[in-house]
C-alpha cells in the first residue's frame, strides 16, 4: 500500500498515511488539529482512464447520502465534501472505522497510528466463527442502513464483507463510491454478490446482503 503523500490538499486536515484504496480512489488516515479529531479522507482523481461519467456519479452519489445519512445514526457520517473547480478531483471526509487490533479511544494523544488497521467485517468473519446471534446483531442494523437508502430512492450496488465497517462498534456501510439514484443500468459491484437481475435496484443490494449473511 502506497504511503506517500497525495496531490490533492484537503482544508482542515493533514493526511497522515494511506489506509485503503479502489479503482476510483484512495482513503486516507486524517487529523484535524483544530478539532483534535482523527477522520477518514477518500480522495477520488480524475486520470486518464477513469471514465467522466463515473467521476460524477460518485460524486452525486455522495452529495445525495450525506444529505441522508446525517439524520440517521446508521449510517455513515459524511463530515465534508470539496472539489476543485476544473472537475480534476473531489474528497469526502467521513467518519474513521474502529482499529482492528481492538484498541479504543482512538484521539488520545498517545495512540499509535502506526500500527492502525481499519476494522471491517471480512476481518471480523476471516478470525471468528459467530453465532447466529452475534449474525443478526450485525445484520440487523445493516437492513436498516439499505431501509433508510431505499427509502430515499438510494442504492448501494457493492455490498460485501470488506465493504462494512465498524464505527464504535457498530456495523456501518462504507465504500459507498458506487451508490447512486435506483434504477441506473450500468453493472458495476463486485462478482459474486451482484445480483444477476437486481443491479442497479433496491432487490440488487438485498442480494448482496444475503450473501453477506450467508458468509
Amino acid at each position: 500500500m502506497n504511503h506517500g503523500s497525495p496531490s490533492v490538499e484537503v482544508p482542515n486536515y493533514r493526511l497522515i498515511r494511506q489506509i485503503g484504496s479502489g479503482a476510483n480512489g484512495t482513503v486516507w488516515l486524517a487529523y484535524n488539529p483544530t478539532a483534535k479529531q482523527h477522520r477518514a479522507v477518500k480522495i477520488i482523481e480524475r486520470r486518464d482512464d477513469c471514465h467522466e461519467a463515473s467521476f460524477h456519479r460518485e460524486l452525486e452519489g455522495i452529495r445525495l447520502f450525506q444529505h441522508i445519512g446525517k439524520h440517521h445514526l446508521e449510517l455513515l457520517h459524511i463530515h465534508d465534501i470539496g472539489a476543485d473547480t476544473a472537475g480534476r478531483w473531489f474528497y469526502y471526509v467521513m467518519e474513521l472505522a474502529d482499529d482492528e487490533n481492538g484498541k479504543v479511544w482512538l484521539d488520545e494523544p498517545n495512540y499509535p497510528w502506526d500500527a492502525y488497521r481499519p476494522k471491517t467485517l471480512r476481518s471480523v468473519i476471516s478470525e471468528n466463527c459467530l453465532t447466529p446471534t452475534e449474525v443478526l446483531g450485525l445484520v440487523r442494523p445493516l437492513a436498516d442502513s439499505l431501509f433508510v437508502l431505499h427509502g430515499n430512492d438510494l442504492v448501494h450496488r457493492d455490498l460485501k464483507p470488506q465493504n462494512v465497517i465498524f464505527v464504535d462498534g457498530v456495523p456501518k456501510l462504507a465504500d459507498i463510491g458506487l451508490m447512486t439514484q435506483a434504477g441506473a443500468e450500468d453493472y458495476v459491484g463486485t462478482s459474486g454478490y451482484v445480483s444477476p437481475d437486481g443491479f442497479g435496484r433496491p432487490k440488487g443490494d438485498l442480494y448482496g446482503l444475503g450473501k453477506i449473511l450467508y458468509q
